[in-house]
């Protein structure tokens, strides 16, 4: 028993040991800890002070190379350290990682662009920009490189970017600086709208012209049905006209879609036949600009009232209201049309035939080819002449009555007649008033004389628009749209 408990005591005087020397080695390290703290925060302290003394010693550095440069007499040598100095301090601000354009011969002008642009955001000084230019240049670039230095004596130092521009600009060019002026001028749309855009914005890259006259040149060389409606809405800027021009495609897109239809003059009878050949024009050049309608479609036959009387005496003799034949119950008409009967008063029938003679003077209409000049499958151009008076005369079926250029009515000495206001309808809403007519205007188409009324409106395309009301005072007319021809009788008045 004396033995076990002696043991027990034994053991317990280790463990308390054990438990001393725990304690004293924890002791020493939380002293070898702080002293680790001290350390370390004095290293901080001596850190923050020898950061503190390299920026000054940087300041004094950089203060001393201002005073060097400025009193330095070798220009390049100042260019050079304050343009280092300069780029560096530039480097350490940029925000994203930029690589110099590369250049093998094709787009020249996009990468001079490019390179400029660079230059500016790098801040590139002036001594090293053709050396970053040379070292980027690759395949045919490289070689025309090589034989400009070997015809340079074998070295290009000291030449500016500016001259080397002008050096390599000269030879991948497409079109040279000294004719960028004529290439633009006389740029024309041929193709699409949105492939002649990208070949105006490049050609306009080459001069130097103000953005009035750069939307006059676009309005020039756009095609007539895209530039003639763009000159009534006289877009300010260049971007205002290329989006006007892109809504004006769209709509013509759309209204290929669904063609004016001709109008078919009525029927009179004449003695002579002529013949009348039209001009050429752009249309019979280049694709129609809406589709020729179909030539085997049946003309539109002329609506017939029936009057009261009339009426009266088919159903007394017992025939077909739509021939002479006798109506029975299995008759078939021969003139299968859908009529509309309408019974009117005897005091209403005079007015109704009097009605059927339109009114010279009602509801004028005049198309917008007669306006902008530009050509359709519904109109003609030919030449015609008052005296010595060479003259540009329309003939538009879209028009209902006929036009003639107020100035040159003035200019001719016409016989003027003033009436009160009228509103001329133009095809795309607009209204234009006439306040003047001439009664019995005689000109010659073809060497034959012609006689009719006109409102005098001003006209900047044409001299004289015939529409509708010349075209019903002739007899059937065979109008050739394919040969742009036309064939009708006529009576001449002054034979």
């Amino acid at each position: 028993m004396t033995t076990r408990n002696q043991t027990l005591e034994q053991r317990v005087q280790e463990h308390d040991q054990s438990l001393i020397r725990l304690e004293s080695a924890a002791a020493k390290h939380s002293v070898d800890l702080e002293n680790i703290r001290t350390a370390t925060v004095k290293n901080v302290e001596n850190m923050a002070a020898l950061k503190l003394q390299l920026e000054v010693q940087m300041n004094e550095i950089l203060s001393n190379l201002q005073t060097f440069n400025g009193n330095h007499t070798s220009p390049s040598n100042n260019s050079y350290e304050s343009g280092s100095s300069t780029f560096f301090n530039h480097n350490q601000n940029r925000f994203t990682k930029m690589d110099f354009p590369k250049f093998n011969g094709q787009n020249v002008e996009g990468w001079l662009c490019r390179v400029e642009h660079f230059f500016v955001i790098d801040n590139t000084p002036e001594h090293l920009k053709v050396r970053y230019a040379i070292v980027h240049l690759e395949d045919i670039a490289l070689l025309w490189h090589q034989s400009f230095v070997q015809s340079r004596g074998g070295s290009i130092e000291g030449m500016s970017w500016v001259e080397y521009k002008g050096f390599i600009n000269a030879r991948f060019a497409e079109v040279l600086g000294q004719d960028a002026m004529g290439a633009l001028a006389t740029l024309k749309q041929k193709g699409s709208l949105k492939d002649f855009c990208q070949q105006f914005d490049l050609a306009l890259t080459k001069v130097t012209i103000c953005d009035e006259y750069a939307v006059s040149l676009f309005l020039r060389a756009v095609k007539p049905e895209i530039g003639y409606p763009l000159r009534l809405l006289r877009p300010k800027n260049l971007p205002e006209a290329y989006l006007l021009a892109r809504i004006q495609d769209e709509a013509i897109n759309v209204v290929q879609v669904n063609p004016i239809r001709a109008v078919r003059p009525n029927n009179s009878t004449y003695s002579t036949l002529t013949s009348f050949k039209a001009l050429p024009s752009p249309a019979t050049i280049n694709p129609p600009l809406l589709p020729n309608p179909s030539l085997k479609s049946k003309a539109a036959v002329p609506i017939r009232r029936l009057t009261h009387k009339e009426i009266e005496e088919k159903r007394a003799k017992g025939e077909c209201f739509g021939c002479n034949e006798k109506y029975t119950p299995a008759h078939q008409c021969k003139n299968k049309q859908l009529f509309s009967i309408e019974i009117l008063e005897e005091t209403e029938v005079e007015q109704a035939e009097e009605s059927e003679i339109p009114s010279q003077l009602q509801d004028p209409y005049i198309s917008l080819n007669a306006i902008m000049g530009v050509p359709s499958f519904s109109t003609m151009r030919i030449k015609g002449s008052i005296g010595t008076k060479p003259l540009q005369i329309l003939i538009d079926s879209g028009s209902t009555h006929n036009f003639l250029n107020l100035d040159l009515a003035i200019k001719m000495k016409c016989p003027i007649k003033s009436v009160a206001a009228l509103n001329i309808t133009i095809a795309d809403g607009n209204k234009m008033a006439c306040n003047h007519l001439c009664e019995g205007f005689k000109w010659i188409m073809q060497g034959n004389w012609f006689v009719t009324d006109v409102m005098l409106v001003p006209l900047t395309n044409y001299d004289l628009v015939l529409g509708v009301q010349w075209l019903q005072t002739l007899d059937d007319i065979v109008w050739n749209f394919k040969d742009l021809t036309m064939k009708f009788k006529f009576t001449n008045g002054t034979s």
